[in-house]
């Protein structure tokens, strides 16, 4: 709004729902690819199946190592791209004012 001094909220929840239609994808995409690489075995019914180290090591990549990585990048992705200091706050804030918002 500041820079533009257009309205786009439609434009960013149209953003929005797109990335959380595609991350379950990407979720897939990930867990297959670390299952694959890591020996995982399905069990079958009623037979109980020991998974290796390497396994459960892929196990843990994908819900804990993976999940860290993307956010640190979006963390410092954000950081380099917006830079929000409180002078540009106030700034940002009083044009915010004078344009009725």
């Amino acid at each position: 709004v500041i820079i533009t001094e257009e309205r786009r909220e439609g434009a960013y929840s149209g953003i929005a729902v797109l990335a959380n239609l595609i991350s379950p994808a990407f979720a897939i995409l990930i867990i297959s690819a670390s299952h694959l690489l890591t020996g995982y075995q399905t069990h079958e019914e009623g037979v109980s199946i020991i998974q290796t180290p390497e396994a459960k090591f892929g196990i843990r990549l994908h819900f804990a190592l993976i999940p860290l990585i993307i956010c640190l990048i979006a963390i410092l992705l954000f950081m380099k791209m917006y830079k929000l200091t409180p002078t540009i706050a106030e700034d940002n804030r009083k044009k915010l004012v004078d344009l009725g918002f």
